[in-house]
């Protein structure tokens, strides 16, 4: 029996639901049965993939394990003070895609780079400062979020004209900065932002904004080939996986053809404020709503956005009027509005693209 133990906050995220999409998705390809449980104790034999990013979450549940005849895949960075002999790890290069990319904006010229948006309660962040620290050597150009973006910003804000280029933790922080740099005026265009990680918001923000691009989904398939792998070789004890990334240039990264051409990847305390944050709550919301939608969801909320009414949105669309309310049923449910009026104030808070 193959088990999967997933963080209940992580499972906030759009990333860890990807993830188990893709372990479920092959387990069933693979006809294997699987259960998704709540706690470590419910397993007591066989293969367990854990998704998480916390490392408590992590140690704490290897420790309850390693108490029964079970083998441990982790879907995250490998965490040295596990130190759990059955654990496997799947997860992104996170120290190369840093080096790589440091590298890469200093060879642009750009020599003075932050770090935007750490959470100090996820491992992932933490590798990732602690890799940025080995790139670039600068603990000041750190900027730390841990339930409290708006803070975060400011602390950067107040030193902003003395970077020309930003890593951005992952594509809701992006999204966050860039936001807030054009209310401030700012031009976008003096400074390079890029994410660590890509999203569905960040092809749709104005501008579009350059990112890392991880498939969770097949991390999720690699996680289970892993455990299927370990399950049929008693002499192996543990694994480490690394998944590929690139590195996708938009309009806030001037980044030459030749250099995306040569990237041939990467993305939590006992409770982790991090997906806590209102504000960025808006943007995870937003990916869900914007990661469900087909072409003609996306036409129904350029239409909201713009005024139509919903004879005209039946007629735009070739659609009976029961069939764009279900589909508007739908779209409220997921951005959690209750009206036509509340789900076109979300979408004009977001300020993107349709």
């Amino acid at each position: 029996m193959l088990y999967i133990l997933a963080d209940p906050i992580y499972k906030k995220s759009i990333w860890c639901n990807e993830i188990l999409d893709g372990i479920l998705s092959a387990a069933k390809e693979k006809r294997t049965d699987c259960t998704v449980v709540e706690s470590a104790d419910e397993v007591k034999s066989g293969q367990v993939i854990i998704v998480a990013t916390n490392p408590e979450f992590i140690k704490e549940n290897c420790r309850i394990l390693e108490n029964y005849p079970v083998k441990i895949v982790v879907s995250s960075p490998k965490i040295s003070a596990i130190g759990s002999p059955n654990c496997s790890f799947v997860g992104f290069d996170s120290e190369n895609s840093i080096f790589e990319i440091s590298k890469f904006l200093t060879d642009c010229g750009k020599e003075n780079i932050a770090l935007f948006g750490v959470n100090d309660h996820s491992v992932n962040d933490l590798l990732k400062k602690q890799n940025f620290l080995a790139a670039n050597g600068n603990a000041e150009n750190v900027f730390l979020n841990n339930g409290n973006i708006k803070e975060c910003f400011d602390s950067f804000y107040e030193r902003l004209n003395t970077f020309n280029a930003v890593l951005c933790t992952n594509s809701y922080v992006a999204f966050y900065l860039v936001k807030k740099l054009k209310e401030a005026k700012y031009p976008t265009d003096k400074i390079d932002v890029i994410s660590l990680c890509d999203s569905v918001i960040l092809e749709l923000s104005k501008p579009q904004i350059s990112a890392i691009r991880v498939d969770y989904f097949s991390l999720g398939k690699a996680a289970f080939d892993t455990a299927r792998i370990l399950k049929k070789n008693d002499t192996i004890k543990s694994l480490n996986v690394s998944v590929e990334w690139k590195l996708i240039g938009r309009q806030t990264a001037n980044i030459p053809d030749t250099l995306l051409n040569s990237f041939d990847e990467n993305e939590e305390n006992p409770t982790d404020v991090f997906y806590e944050d209102d504000e960025l709550e808006l943007f995870m919301i937003a990916e869900r709503l914007f990661d469900g939608c087909d072409q003609n969801d996306l036409k129904l909320l350029k239409m909201l956005k713009n005024g139509y009414k919903l004879d005209q949105i039946c007629e735009e669309l070739f659609m009976s009027e029961s069939g764009v309310k279900y589909r508007l049923k739908k779209l409220l449910n997921i951005s959690k509005t209750n009206s036509k009026s509340q789900l076109t104030d979300f979408i004009s808070k977001l300020d993107i693209d349709l």
